[in-house]
């Protein structure tokens, strides 16, 4: 990606418990895998602080979405700035990192995660499951995926609720694997219930 020219965010809005999506276009030459991260850099809040953020959209997806909490002074600022109503500029350098294996190469895995630290394993269900990209033929030798979340709230659930009840309603269909969920009963809706272990 490139970091010195800055774009305008297609989304940049403050969920409830304190989480803020923020969705730019990638580049056209920008390739990344899931599990990276970029350092982002929001120029109107800060012309040179740059902060790593993990990519929480799956590596063939259109846009590009990071999900930050806001736990310090310069994420509180993106958040007042997102409630203000105001948009924003986006550069963002990388990606960085990588997973140290390939879950493309197992018949089954499991993705266990708590509370924003969810976003890598959402960005690997959602290239597995196809989320924001045309079906095709599944890219993986996966026939099951176990999906454990510790969240703490509804709130919290609520930040991937919409994701995860695409990847659902895709579980076994199309060719791909089957999709087994577990959170807090009291805070899924019922057609995941049965789903947990």
């Amino acid at each position: 990606m490139w970091g010195a020219f800055p774009q305008q965010a297609i989304a940049f809005e403050r969920l409830n418990g304190g989480l803020l999506r923020v969705k730019f276009a990638r580049n056209s030459l920008a390739s990344y895998a899931v599990g990276q991260y970029i350092f982002v850099n929001f120029p109107q809040v800060s012309l040179l602080e740059w902060h790593p953020f993990t990519i929480a959209s799956g590596p063939k997806e259109p846009n590009i979405e990071i999900d930050i909490r806001g736990l310090g002074d310069h994420t509180r600022a993106l958040i007042k700035r997102a409630e203000d109503g105001s948009s924003t500029l986006v550069r963002a350098d990388g990606p960085y990192g990588a997973w140290p294996f390939n879950f493309a190469r197992y018949r089954k895995v499991l993705f266990v995660s708590g509370g924003v630290g969810v976003t890598p394993c959402i960005a690997a269900i959602r290239h597995i499951y196809f989320i924001n990209r045309a079906l095709a033929a599944p890219e993986t030798l996966l026939k099951e995926v176990f999906f454990v979340w510790s969240c703490p709230n509804e709130e919290t659930f609520g930040w991937f609720k919409e994701v995860l009840e695409e990847i659902w309603s895709k579980s076994g269909r199309y060719g791909l694997p089957i999709f087994h969920v577990s959170l807090d009963h009291s805070l899924c809706p019922e057609k995941f219930s049965h789903s947990y272990t």
